[in-house]
């Protein structure tokens, strides 16, 4: 009760109309892109799109380390991607 008073929690809390924060980097651009698995997909892990490391969820598939995919949907920060025989150079 006594704390609910103080400068602390006042500073913990965003504030409607800060712009320094933001949800989610935009990863609406990756659509289209391939890559590789870094980690087993499972069907989430680890893949390399591009120069980046995104973390990814296939549609259901499991995907060996180095094989090749594909950004097949972007919603917020989740990134869906399919098999795709061939890798990138």
């Amino acid at each position: 009760r006594l704390i609910s008073k103080g400068r602390l929690p006042k500073s913990l809390i965003l504030h409607q109309g800060e712009e320094d924060y933001s949800p989610s980097e935009d990863l609406s651009g990756l659509l289209g892109t391939r890559g590789e698995a870094l980690t087993v997909l499972r069907p989430t892990g680890l893949a390399r799109l591009g120069d980046r490391r995104v973390d990814v969820v296939t549609q259901g598939e499991f995907l060996e380390p180095g094989s090749g995919l594909e950004v097949v949907e972007v919603t917020g920060s989740r990134v869906v991607v399919r098999s795709c025989p061939e890798k990138p150079e």
